[in-house]
């Protein structure tokens, strides 16, 4: 879902002052007073990004619900995919057919509300160790740290007499 996350943002911030631009990433239900109406001027003054905007929340909206099936998500995606064409936005229009090319992927998560976001943490984590440590010299050296931070050691066994 990351890479439909990028094209979105890339049609919603394109052609937008560095003013504008995150008030049509931001989650509306934090938006201030003075946010609320930014909005509006903006959503009237860019009809294609607005547009892009409504879609995006739609799907938002979609991922927020808890199906009872694949059946179900199926149906509630398949609303959304054709709702979304109809707007004829080229970037739109890449989403809506990546999410066909891993429709069961995108139906699994939606059922399951899985995520990856445990392994992106573990990710970061280990990216950190590599930024930090730049002088492991080897290899194994490299794989010691990694598990001696992220392995799950229990320290609670080891005799230190």
């Amino acid at each position: 879902m990351k890479r439909a996350e990028d094209i979105l943002s890339k049609l919603l911030l394109q052609n937008n002052d560095d003013h504008s631009k995150y008030m049509w990433l931001k989650d509306m239900s934090r938006y201030t007073p003075n946010d609320r109406i930014r909005f509006d001027k903006l959503e009237n003054a860019e009809y294609q990004v607005s547009q892009a905007w409504k879609v995006k929340e739609l799907f938002r909206n979609l991922l927020r619900l808890h199906y009872r099936g694949d059946v179900e998500a199926y149906g509630m995606l398949g609303d959304w995919m054709a709702d979304a064409l109809q707007y004829n936005i080229g970037e739109i229009n890449d989403v809506v057919f990546m999410f066909k090319r891993h429709l069961k992927g995108i139906i699994n998560a939606m059922v399951t509300s899985a995520n990856n976001g445990k392994a992106e943490r573990t990710n970061g984590s280990i990216q950190e160790i590599k930024t930090i440590g730049r002088g492991y010299g080897t290899a194994e050296r490299y794989r010691i740290a990694i598990l001696f931070f992220y392995g799950g050691l229990d320290m609670s066994i080891v005799n230190f007499h």
